[in-house]
């Protein structure tokens, strides 16, 4: 992970405000890069424009790091953190009705017209529907519970921005990789034991 990943999420909370009580400083209409994932600007709810914010971010996943020359270690991460922002955002809201985010894909994307321009150029993105199908495990796993690890997430993202602006003192640095491997230590834990529990009921 790095500095130039967690500003997507800093511009993105200008336009979609990390808690409800605060007020958007920008509009997404405005904005050519969100305008083109709702081209008759007819995407006005809050479920919309979160629906509108994950599918840039996962643009940003996907084009900053194309199938070839990528570095794994820096995708993975931002991937994780890409549906830990979009868990807390459902968590906020009750338009969806759905508990999982793979549902939330299937219902409030592929199959909404609204998004067409998204499902179309999709093919640009190197092999999105197969890594999309590649993380069904993580996709199952309830949006409440998920959005738990969304402030673990947002705090190492700002100890990167911190390392970015402090170039002579390695001690930074050090300390965010060491807490960036812990959340991942402990969400995968906490992923294997949710799958554990659900080959358990399923026997």
């Amino acid at each position: 992970m790095n500095d130039d990943l967690c500003s997507s999420f800093v511009v993105l909370r200008y336009y979609i405000p990390e808690e409800l009580t605060d007020t958007a400083k920008r509009n997404f209409h405005n904005d050519s890069d969100f305008k083109k994932y709702c081209p008759n600007e007819n995407c006005n709810t809050d479920l919309e424009k979160i629906t509108i914010g994950f599918l840039w971010l996962l643009g940003q996943y996907f084009t900053k790091y194309p199938n070839k020359g990528h570095n794994v270690n820096d995708i993975k991460p931002f991937f994780l953190y890409i549906i830990l922002w979009l868990s807390y955002k459902l968590n906020q809201n009750q338009e969806h009705k759905t508990t999982q985010i793979n549902d939330f894909y299937t219902e409030h994307v592929i199959n909404n017209d609204k998004y067409s321009n998204f499902i179309n150029d999709s093919s640009k993105f190197t092999n999105l529907n197969e890594f999309i199908g590649g993380q069904k495990d993580l996709l199952k796993i309830n949006i409440k519970d998920l959005s738990k690890f969304y402030n673990a997430s947002k705090l190492i993202c700002s100890m990167y921005g911190n390392v970015a602006t402090n170039t002579n003192d390695a001690t930074p640095m050090k300390t965010a990789i060491l807490i960036s491997k812990k959340l991942r230590l402990d969400f995968y834990g906490y992923l294997d034991n949710i799958l554990l529990n659900t080959q358990i009921k399923v026997i």
